[in-house]
């Protein structure tokens, strides 16, 4: 597990990298192996699909278990002990116990042409996105500056910022960051895994 700070401007985004969860295994179930109840009228999702929560322990059983316990473990840990180090500055910060809280979790498919209205993510305090399959020209995860009419516009500029997909790679970001998925112009499917985490103090 490895990450890394992308940007920080009050509301860090940060990426991380596994390379224990077995992408291939997720991918064998959700196209071959099972019939899935798809949420085609999902609010944000233009042409695509979700698989949900009640579906993922059969999509994936222990993979989706040992990824996310890495993810809240590790990248979680590391992206908090980043965001309080004072002044910015890279170092082992001793924090106060908090529980990270899995609020919930589902699985991405955009087809060729499906794409994602901008939105965030209510009622949790991180949101995640990793990638399962990232053909090139998928579309690009938009995420527009927060500061747009904020006085932080005049002491600072923080412009609007694209990520390219990558298998393997993922992006931790406050839930309530607006964000979008462009269209995906390849002949591929697109397909990650989304999930939202609450913090609280012990």
């Amino acid at each position: 597990m490895s990450i890394e700070a992308v940007y920080s401007f009050r509301c860090k985004i940060a990426k991380f990298i596994t390379h224990e969860f077995d992408v291939m295994k997720v991918l064998q179930a959700i196209y071959y192996d099972s019939d899935w109840d798809r949420d085609i009228e999902n609010r944000t999702m233009q042409g695509g699909y979700q698989i949900r929560n009640a579906h993922l322990t059969e999509v994936c059983n222990d993979e989706m278990a040992k990824f996310m316990n890495e993810v809240v473990t590790g990248a979680v840990s590391q992206y908090l002990a980043s965001e309080y180090a004072i002044g910015g500055v890279s170092k082992e910060v001793e924090l106060p116990p908090i529980a990270i809280d899995l609020v919930s979790y589902w699985i991405n498919v955009m087809p060729p042409g499906a794409w994602h209205t901008l939105h965030s993510h209510p009622n949790a305090n991180l949101s995640g996105v990793f990638y399962l399959q990232a053909p090139e020209g998928c579309g690009d995860l938009f995420i527009p500056s927060p500061y747009v009419n904020g006085i932080e516009t005049i002491i600072q500029t923080i412009p609007e910022y694209l990520f390219k997909p990558n298998v393997r790679e993922g992006y931790l970001f406050p839930a309530s960051l607006p964000h979008s998925v462009g269209r995906n112009e390849s002949d591929e499917d697109r397909v990650s895994i989304s999930f939202n985490l609450k913090l609280k103090n012990l």
